[in-house]
């Protein structure tokens, strides 16, 4: 089966980690336990691709510089 293209795997990724830190957020809200694993794997997923997208903008960015 063909990968999709990376941007629709990103898409991808992001909703899922959306999805996690919303059923997280309601965890939390509610009262009930939460692993700190769990938390600090968020964190780590979503600050990567944070770090990811701000990479791809910037080569976007000095690409319409120099174009």
């Amino acid at each position: 089966m063909p990968r999709p293209p990376v941007a629709m795997q990103q898409l991808a990724d992001l909703r899922d980690q959306l999805g996690r830190i919303e059923r997280l957020r309601l965890r939390l809200i509610d009262g009930q336990p939460v692993q700190a694993g769990d938390l600090m794997l968020l964190i780590d997923r979503a600050r990567d691709g944070i770090a990811g997208e701000m990479r791809q903008a910037k080569a976007r960015l000095r690409a319409a510089r120099a174009g």
